[in-house]
C-alpha cells in the first residue's frame, strides 16, 4: 500500500514538472519574398467598326452663296524676313446681292468687246467680320475670234492672311493691274465664254515685282490659279 501511495506522488511529482517546463513560443519568422507576377493575357480582337453616320446637311444659304461658280489661287514667294512660302486656297462665295460696283457681272459692246468684274470671298460675305476675297476686272477684245486678247483690268486681294508653318503671318491688300505694266505681267489663257449660260472660264498668271504696289513682300511674288464663275449681264 505505501509503494502505491509513493508511485501515485512520483508521477503527481513528474506530471507538474512536465507542466512546468514546457518551453514559450519563439519570435514569428521572416516574411517570405514575394512571387513574380504573372505575364498579362493577350488582348481581345478589336470591333468591327460601326457604319459611317450620314454626312450633316450645309448651312443655310451655303448652296445659294457657293452656286455661281470659284477662283482657285496659288501664292508663291519669300516674306520680308527671307522665308519662302507657298500658299493656296479657293474662294467659292458669291455676294448675293448685287452692288454699283460690280460684285459678279459682265456688260459688252457690239458683242465683240466684253468687260468682266466679279468678284469671290473665302468665306460667307460679310463687310463686318469676312471681308477676305478676290476681285477681277478684266477687258476682253474680239471674244471667241481668232484674234481674242486681254486688254486691260487686273485683279484685287483684300484682307488676305498667308500663315507660315512657324505661326507667323502677313497679309496682303492690293491691287495688281496694267496700269503697272513695268511691276506686273497678266496673263490669261484658255479664256472661254458661253453665251447661253453666262459661264466664264480661263486661267491666270500674274509676275509682280518686288517694287509693285499693293506688294508687300519686297520679293519678287507669284500669283496663279483658274476661274470657273457664272456671271450676270448688266443690261
Amino acid at each position: 500500500m505505501k509503494i502505491l501511495k509513493l508511485l501515485g506522488i512520483a508521477f503527481c511529482a513528474l506530471s507538474l514538472c512536465t507542466v512546468s517546463c514546457a518551453p514559450e513560443d519563439g519570435a514569428n519568422g521572416t516574411n517570405g519574398i514575394d512571387g513574380t507576377n504573372g505575364q498579362n493575357g493577350q488582348n481581345g480582337t478589336n470591333g468591327t467598326n460601326g457604319e459611317d453616320g450620314e454626312n450633316g446637311a450645309n448651312g443655310a444659304g451655303y448652296e445659294e452663296l457657293s452656286k455661281y461658280g470659284h477662283v482657285t489661287m496659288v501664292l508663291e514667294g519669300t516674306r520680308t524676313d527671307n522665308v519662302a512660302f507657298k500658299d493656296s486656297t479657293s474662294f467659292k462665295y458669291t455676294p448675293v446681292e448685287i452692288d454699283p460696283f460690280g460684285t459678279n457681272e459682265f456688260t459688252t459692246q457690239d458683242q465683240l468687246y466684253y468687260a468682266f468684274k466679279f468678284t469671290r470671298f473665302l468665306s460667307a460675305p460679310d463687310n463686318t467680320y469676312q471681308d477676305s476675297k478676290i476681285e477681277f476686272s478684266l477687258g476682253v477684245d474680239d471674244l471667241g475670234e481668232e484674234d481674242q486678247s486681254f486688254g486691260a483690268g487686273g485683279i484685287a486681294l483684300r484682307s488676305y492672311a498667308i500663315v507660315g508653318d512657324d505661326n507667323q503671318f502677313f497679309t496682303i491688300d492690293g491691287t495688281f493691274d496694267t496700269n503697272e505694266p513695268e511691276n506686273v505681267n497678266i496673263e490669261l489663257t484658255d479664256l472661254v465664254f458661253d453665251l447661253e449660260t453666262d459661264r466664264l472660264t480661263f486661267s491666270y498668271s500674274l509676275d509682280i515685282t518686288a517694287a509693285a504696289g499693293g506688294n508687300p513682300t519686297g520679293h519678287h511674288l507669284t500669283i496663279t490659279g483658274d476661274a470657273d464663275v457664272i456671271v450676270f449681264e448688266r443690261i
